[in-house]
């Protein structure tokens, strides 16, 4: 694919085909989609700094995050949750961070990490503008 249509006709039809496994819940294939999705947004001559871009990853990011929670591979779900959210602070989407920062902290608390959950709920429901 050498051109920008391409890559982002190929991305929109690997996104619905996997968010189409993920709910139909063949998650372990889902999974496998929107990681090649990820691989086509990482190796793709594509702004990186462009805002639509970003939300694509943060999507695909999300989908991943939901599939591995589904199948309790919590492991990989709090690895991609933190990823997560470092790209959701860069896009200053509070309201998803906070819903992101709650499902991830219930992940740690799975897994016997309550302190780790607890900073989470915390910085969660602060006010964005405290510290």
């Amino acid at each position: 694919m050498g051109n920008m249509e391409e890559v982002l006709q190929a991305l929109i039809i690997g996104m619905n085909v996997a968010t189409f496994l993920l709910n139909t819940r063949r998650v372990l294939k889902a999974i496998e989609v929107h990681k090649e999705c990820l691989l086509l947004l990482n190796n793709r001559a594509l702004d990186k700094e462009k805002q639509f871009v970003k939300e694509v990853r943060i999507s695909v990011y999300y989908q991943i995050f939901k599939g591995c929670g589904l199948i309790n591979n919590l492991t990989s779900a709090i690895e991609c949750g933190r990823k997560l959210l470092v790209l959701l602070r860069e896009c200053g989407m509070k309201h998803k961070e906070a819903a992101v920062s709650i499902k991830l902290a219930e992940f740690y608390n799975r897994q016997s990490k309550y302190k780790e959950a607890t900073e989470l709920c915390k910085k969660s429901t602060q006010h964005p503008h405290r510290k």
